[in-house]
């Protein structure tokens, strides 16, 4: 905005011209307003007056300009070369939507600007041109209709009062066999007649884009007036069902959207399920392994209690050892004794007590050891039984295990069967949609049946895409069940084997059981077959998450079909939302015409009312000064009279004193 006002200033003084008011009063007005309607940038001109080297700055501001949007210039006056000047300048904006020259007297040249302005904008939204005698030429209306049937932009064209005959009704009509984006035409006030109503009315015939045709006051018969309304009326009752039938097929994109986020969740969430009970395997092997360390430390303490026992028996057959050879020496102590029993009788007897204690000390010392021996089986067997009994104990946690994992399979069961019972909601949902979805599409064709053959066209071409629609649904549908049957197919593939994983992990843990009886080698062996089928299964986990990846790469490339159709729809729902918009604005801007109306009639009577005031206080002003004035007279008369009296009285003193000196002369 600044920018616009300094650079309008410059151009000024560099032709060394004083700018113009009105133009400056509209700057400083829409810049202290910050006048947007629907987002545009407003520049308000209408009924200011531009002369020829006014326009031409202007055009050259407007010709760069990148703020405004909106420009109007209705009921300037502007001359042939103004106008001229001003729309070439039009010609290299890119950002002009709205344009109102209403009111300006354009006939030729100006006209033929106008066509290539409608060829070669882009943005050009409502171009308003009414009260400018644009029919009195032929070459002008032809055209303005030859920039029509190329622009691909406007929605509203104002063309009232501009003495169109129905030459130029027949161009226009030409035109708008070819143009697919203008909505809303307005034609009121001029001469189109019989031949222009037949020619619009063929137009009609080609042309499903308008929505709004006024043609009021242009001396057409009612008939082809009634014919073009049901037209029009067609045209309109067109766009509900496209809009309809958009609102279907959103509702329907955004269902199936719903169901793939579902379906990604279930996969998600039997990932997750897959992934605990990996965890969970995992958890029991490092329970083995833990089972295993202590087996293997309980192994190692017998073994050291069997060394000792070994070592202590080994002692207590030195022991014996050791006595069985002083039991040899005795005997042959008492063989020498006996030889001596003759010589020695006396010492016999005490020989025989001594060999007495020695019997009852050797007796007593081998029933101790009797007993020591039997205490260390006792010791050796309550060992045994303690042995016993943690065997027993690791049998009741496998079998507890054994228990877990049944419980397992059984919650992975529920949950294929939940799953199974989400799949079938999902099903029949998205049969119920589809029921709705066709029983809405023949509600629809059985009530518009009845109309014209043109109109059971469209219907026709309707049904063609709700077919095509159905077909496109069927193949997605096919798609969905074929990837459905792939991840049961790969479920059931998964069960079973898991099924004969968990058979072999259970011989394997019968075999463990007995080699942790027998040997710990067999036990790491079956450690390592363990670590082979924790291997296949992460093998297994990749390929499920290549099959995924393939899985969510063929959903992409469906999202991106469905995309692209959202994109087409949502380019002509935009188009269309631009012609409500259009709407919207005319009403806007009548509304703030008759504003404008209401508040120039109250700045009226305000200034009415305030002259009124200003004239009753000038006229007490102007009382109150004459009566000054009055008094100022009556006072001047008084001194007048004072100074004749005092003159009289000079004067009759003079003479008095002329006359005494003249007699005393004499």
């Amino acid at each position: 905005m600044d920018a616009f006002i300094l650079k309008y200033l410059q151009i000024c003084n560099e032709n060394k011209m004083e700018p113009n008011e009105g133009v400056l009063n509209a700057l400083r007005l829409s810049k202290n307003s910050t006048d947007i309607a629907d987002g545009n940038h407003v520049l308000h001109l209408s009924g200011s007056n531009l002369s020829p080297s006014d326009c031409s700055i202007l055009a050259k501001c407007i010709a760069s300009d990148q703020y405004f949007t909106a420009y109007y210039f209705g009921d300037c006056l502007l001359s042939e070369e103004a106008s001229k000047i001003l729309i070439d300048s039009f010609l290299f904006n890119k950002v002009i939507k709205i344009l109102d020259i209403k009111g300006n007297n354009i006939r030729s040249v100006s006209a033929s600007l106008i066509g290539k302005l409608l060829k070669r904008s882009l943005t050009l939204e409502e171009l308003s041109l009414e009260w400018n005698g644009l029919g009195m030429l032929h070459t002008g209306i032809n055209e303005i209709a030859e920039g029509l049937s190329i622009n691909t932009s406007l929605r509203i064209l104002n063309l009232s009062n501009n003495q169109i005959s129905h030459e130029g009704c027949h161009e226009l009509a030409s035109a708008l066999k070819r143009n697919k984006t203008l909505s809303a035409l307005d034609l009121r006030w001029n001469n189109v007649g019989v031949l222009g109503g037949r020619s619009l009315l063929s137009a009609l015939a080609h042309n499903k884009y308008i929505i709004d045709l006024q043609l009021a006051g242009n001396n057409i018969p009612t008939d082809s007036l009634k014919a073009i309304a049901t037209a029009v009326q067609r045209n309109i009752d067109y766009h509900s069902i496209f809009y309809q039938h958009q609102s279907l097929t959103k509702s329907l994109h955004n269902e199936i959207k719903q169901l793939e986020h579902e379906k990604a969740k279930q996969v998600v969430y039997l990932k997750s399920e897959f992934n605990h009970r990996t965890h969970k395997v995992l958890a029991l092997s490092e329970q083995l392994k833990q089972e295993k360390d202590l087996h293997e430390s309980f192994a190692e303490t017998t073994k050291g209690h069997f060394e000792q026992m070994k070592h202590a028996l080994e002692c207590l057959k030195d022991e014996n050892d050791k006595l069985k050879e002083d039991k040899s020496l005795f005997e042959k102590q008492f063989e020498k004794s006996e030889k001596l029993v003759n010589e020695l009788k006396a010492q016999i007897i005490q020989h025989e007590k001594d060999f007495a204690n020695l019997n009852s000390r050797y007796n007593l010392e081998t029933g101790l050891l009797k007993d020591q021996i039997e205490q260390q089986n006792k010791n050796s067997k309550s060992i045994q039984s303690d042995q016993d009994l943690q065997i027993i104990s690791l049998k009741s946690q496998i079998k507890e295990l054994e228990i877990k994992i049944t419980e397992m399979y059984q919650e992975k069961k529920v949950i294929e069967k939940s799953s199974l019972n989400m799949k079938s909601k999902c099903d029949e949902e998205l049969v119920e949609v589809c029921e709705k979805y066709n029983k809405k599409i023949e509600d629809q064709i059985f009530r518009h049946s009845e109309t014209e053959r043109a109109f059971d066209e469209k219907l026709k071409r309707v049904s063609e895409e709700k077919r095509r629609l159905e077909e496109e649904i069927a193949l997605l549908k096919s798609h969905m069940l074929s990837d459905k049957l792939k991840h049961e197919e790969d479920l059931l593939q998964q069960k079973t084997k898991w099924n004969q994983e968990e058979v072999l992990k259970q011989k394997q843990y019968e075999d463990r059981i007995n080699c942790l009886i027998t040997s710990k080698d067999e036990f790491q062996n079956k450690v390592s077959t363990l670590s082979a089928t924790s291997t296949h299964l992460e093998n297994q986990l990749k390929c499920c998450q290549k099959e995924l990846e393939s899985l969510k790469s063929q959903n992409e490339q469906q999202q991106e079909i469905l995309n692209l159709k959202d994109v087409q729809y949502r380019g002509e729902v935009n188009r269309l939302n631009l012609l409500i918009d259009s709407e919207k604005r005319l009403n806007a801007e009548n509304k703030e015409k008759i504003n404008h109306l209401e508040n120039k009639l109250q700045g009226l009577q305000s200034d009415m009312q305030y002259l009124q005031s200003s004239k009753d206080k000038e006229i007490q002003q102007l009382k109150e000064f004459i009566k000054k004035k009055d008094e100022d007279l009556r006072r001047a008369r008084d001194d007048e009279q004072r100074r004749i009296s005092l003159l009289e009285s000079a004067m009759q003193s003079y003479i008095h004193s002329s006359k005494s000196a003249y007699q005393s002369y004499s």
